[in-house]
């Protein structure tokens, strides 16, 4: 994609695409209790071997990723911040990639996002889209 994110990183998260191990851990980073989850993906097709996440314990938004290659060492590491609340949902402002491997960094930033703004399923047909 040109950027230190993969397709895998930017698809929509499916719980079930993962196996966790244990209960999460309860544990504080800046004062704050954040539970830390390791999640395996179930399908070979997957690049990473596993996934260790930081999530609020509070407001259950995730807040790093760690992603670990098929060597099973540490490759890169998603921060997200600026959560924003956009018609009482909670929205992602910025997602910031570090690559550990190559000391390469992405950073997302959503501005003036909408949600909520009366698209159908149908807005998305091939015949409109081309319009």
């Amino acid at each position: 994609m040109g950027s230190e994110f993969s397709y895998e990183d930017l698809t929509a998260f499916n719980i079930e695409k993962y196996d966790y191990a244990g209960d999460a851990k309860d544990i504080r980073v800046e004062g704050k209790k954040i539970y830390q989850t390791v999640r395996t993906p179930n399908s070979k097709n997957s690049g990473y071997t596993k996934q260790v996440a930081l999530v609020d314990a509070q407001t259950f938004l995730t807040m790093k990723v760690e992603y670990y290659d098929r060597k099973r060492e540490l490759l890169k590491t998603a921060v997200f911040s600026d959560y924003k609340k956009i018609e009482g949902v909670w929205r992602i402002g910025t997602i910031t990639m570090e690559n550990h491997q190559n000391d390469k960094k992405t950073i997302l930033t959503w501005k003036d996002e909408t949600i909520k703004n009366g698209l159908k399923e149908s807005s998305f047909h091939k015949r409109v889209l081309k319009k």
